[in-house]
């Protein structure tokens, strides 16, 4: 039997959560939808790249802590839930929701890691060597990873999506 949580820890629990997951995917859905679009509409090459850097850098950060905060109170409003049962015990609809979300949050940490520690190091090298006028830079390739950045920022949106679904089938088992 899962002890009781006090109700005022469960509540900012909840309350944490919920201000962490809107931050998080309020900065990524208003980066995708509105200033990506506005950028690459307004803002020509030189000004373009880096204040698009900035900006999904700015998010990133903001997302990383989000996830630090989601996994700290998401594990404490899991363990008070009435229907957990145990490590991997999935006995009714509850714990198999919260398996497949869990499941799909690891795919949104493997594509966020991937867009974080792999696409922006190549894109940042590029815009750096881009700034030298020495160096030759390869604008296909430099195009080729923007592009693989922004699908991947939609999969990420859509995995987002797809965990507020889950949880509110939790909700409702």
């Amino acid at each position: 039997m899962v002890e009781q949580s006090p109700a005022w820890a469960l509540t900012l629990a909840y309350w944490i959560h919920i201000a962490a997951t809107v931050f998080w995917l309020g900065g990524m859905t208003t980066l995708i939808l509105f200033i990506l679009p506005l950028a690459r509409q307004y803002l020509v090459g030189n000004v373009y790249r880096p204040f698009l850097m900035k900006a999904y850098s700015r998010i990133q950060q903001v997302g990383w802590f989000c996830l630090a905060l989601l996994t700290a109170t998401g594990m404490f409003q899991m363990s008070s839930h009435p229907s957990y049962q145990g490590f991997l015990a999935i006995n009714n609809p509850w714990a198999l929701a919260i398996l497949m979300k869990h499941l799909v949050i690891g795919l949104l940490l493997l594509a966020s890691a991937y867009i974080t520690w792999i696409l922006d190091p190549k894109i940042t090298r590029l815009n750096f060597l881009q700034q030298d006028i020495e160096n030759e830079v390869n604008y296909l390739e430099l195009r080729r990873l923007e592009i693989m950045k922004m699908k991947m920022s939609w999969f990420n949106l859509i995995l987002f999506l797809v965990i507020l679904a889950l949880t509110a089938w939790a909700r409702t088992s």
